[in-house]
């Protein structure tokens, strides 16, 4: 497992297919990165901004959202089975492409994007 510190700042990073299970990711910066094919099992990525993201393929089963930034992030092909993206800051289609998709009630979200 790949241990990523608190508030770490990995802008565009490359971590496709990065195992990232478990990891702490609170806060992160993480713009424009690409997480193709990345395992973010149980990851707690609280409050973390991953505007402009590619999660395409990323397991992110059981992963924890919530308050994040995710504009324009790109959940093609995505498990998002039991994810939290509660106060989320995402757009409310951004979820069509991703496997065991899930509804985004307008209660649960803080500021979805239109």
């Amino acid at each position: 497992e790949m241990a990523v510190q608190e508030n770490a700042d990995l802008r565009g990073g490359d971590l496709r297919y990065a195992d990232l299970r478990n990891a702490n990711l609170e806060g992160a910066h993480l713009l424009c990165s690409n997480l193709e094919g990345a395992d973010l099992t149980s990851a707690n990525c609280m409050g973390a901004d991953f505007s402009g993201a590619s999660f395409k393929n990323a397991n992110l089963r059981h992963a924890l959202f919530r308050d994040a930034y995710l504009i324009n992030a790109i959940f093609d092909g995505a498990d998002v089975t039991k994810t939290n993206f509660k106060r989320a800051i995402i757009r409310k289609d951004a979820l069509e492409k991703a496997i065991n998709n899930q509804q985004l009630p307008s209660n649960d979200v803080l500021r979805s994007l239109v």
